[in-house]
């Protein structure tokens, strides 16, 4: 026996413009009391800002590494989750520019190694100044930046080119686009971590570091993702198109990130725990210490235990509501463990004098700047990708 399946236009774009102004103005709002901070401490103002545009670049460039890991397999998945990760992609320019005051200004501020001074008294810092230096950590940032905005904007053409033509052959660019690039994210994004992070403490080094915030960026865009697409269910096209199977896949992959970010967390720690050089354990000292112990217990139980236990129910997976609380909690516990990552480093061994109203301030200020332009660049195409030929069989037949 067919069924007729009634299936909505799906090549129409949702109208977002109100939510957009409504991100902007508190985006506006938050960054105007946020530059007060600056006058108050401008240390603490970097510092604050370097935590926000961490957590928000994350959410770009995990867009980029989930888009790119859909066109190397091929998954069903990626057919809800790509155009909502594309709108993602289209914030890495703004970032670029969001990351202009930290590099000219912020460097001397932030990083001891920037202090000529330094450099030229501490033996550790003067032996990495080959790579630990103003000039070259400028430049790098403008590679990295251009390697990442190159590759999300050959793929989103791509994109709109299969929108406008139908022209099979695309498939055969986003493959290309996303074996190269996903090599060129890999590395970049290792060297970026190493720069902007580690490098806070210039004595510290870990060869997990890297792939820990790689993770990290696919889970937590693949939460923020997968928290949007329920939203938007609440109406057509998605109400129809998103389907209980297709949530259901999207709710395995944010525990496959989970699982592999813990994995990827312990390992380092396991390293470090297992090595016990004196290079290298001042970093578990230092959060384990002074409060710290009690958000690393808290990250463990949350960011791990909870969503692992919670998402391991079929049930969860397929009940909106839920999974959407679930995505929630990820994308909130991601700025926290930003926090535990780079906070240390910066503010010292006590996490209640650790703690500022400017973390907040700028993480709503850049974040409302994102968001603002995350919807409307997810308002100015299809949510899904209607002309690809694996579209009917992976949306509109799917569960049929």
């Amino acid at each position: 026996m067919t069924h007729h399946v009634h299936v909505p236009d799906a090549s129409q774009p949702v109208n977002l413009a109100a939510p957009s102004r409504i991100a902007l103005i508190v985006g506006a709002v938050a960054f105007a009391l946020f530059l007060v901070g600056w006058f108050v401490n401008p240390t603490t103002f970097y510092q604050a800002y370097l935590m926000a545009f961490f957590f928000w670049i994350n959410m770009s460039l995990g867009c980029l590494a989930l888009v790119m890991i859909q066109h190397l397999t091929g998954g069903r998945w990626g057919m809800t989750i790509r155009r909502t990760a594309e709108a993602g992609i289209r914030t890495l320019p703004m970032m670029a520019v969001l990351f202009v005051p930290l590099a000219l200004f912020g460097v001397h501020r932030l990083y001891e190694w920037a202090d000529p001074a330094v450099a030229a008294t501490d033996h550790v810092i003067h032996h990495k100044a080959p790579w630990l230096n103003v000039a070259g950590f400028q430049i790098r940032a403008v590679i990295y930046f251009v390697l990442w905005i190159g590759a999300g904007t050959l793929l989103v053409r791509a994109s709109r080119r299969q929108d406008a033509t139908g022209d099979p052959k695309v498939g055969r660019t986003y493959a290309r686009v996303a074996a190269v690039g996903g090599i060129l994210y890999f590395f970049s994004m290792t060297f970026a971590a190493l720069d902007w992070g580690m490098s806070l403490d210039a004595h510290w080094f870990s060869t997990m570091y890297g792939v820990i915030f790689i993770i990290g960026q696919c889970l937590g865009a693949m939460a923020l993702l997968l928290f949007t697409l329920i939203l938007l269910s609440r109406h057509e096209p998605l109400k129809t198109l998103f389907r209980v199977d297709a949530m259901h896949d999207l709710g395995k992959l944010m525990l496959a990130f989970t699982m592999l970010w813990a994995y990827v967390s312990f390992s380092q720690y396991l390293i470090v725990y297992s090595a016990n050089l004196k290079e290298e354990i001042p970093y578990y000292i230092r959060r384990g210490h002074g409060g710290w112990e009690f958000l690393s217990v808290g990250l463990i139980a949350l960011n791990f235990f909870l969503p692992f236990v919670v998402l391991l129910s079929r049930t969860v997976k397929r009940t909106r509501s839920l999974l959407l609380w679930v995505a929630a909690l990820v994308v909130v516990l991601r700025f926290l463990d930003i926090f535990w990552t780079l906070a240390p480093s910066m503010r010292g061994d006590s996490m209640a004098a650790a703690i500022s109203w400017m973390d907040l301030a700028a993480v709503i200020a850049i974040g409302g700047l994102w968001v603002a332009m995350f919807l409307r660049n997810l308002s100015s195409t299809a949510l899904l990708p209607f002309r690809d030929p694996k579209f009917e069989e992976a949306i509109v037949h799917a569960g049929h």
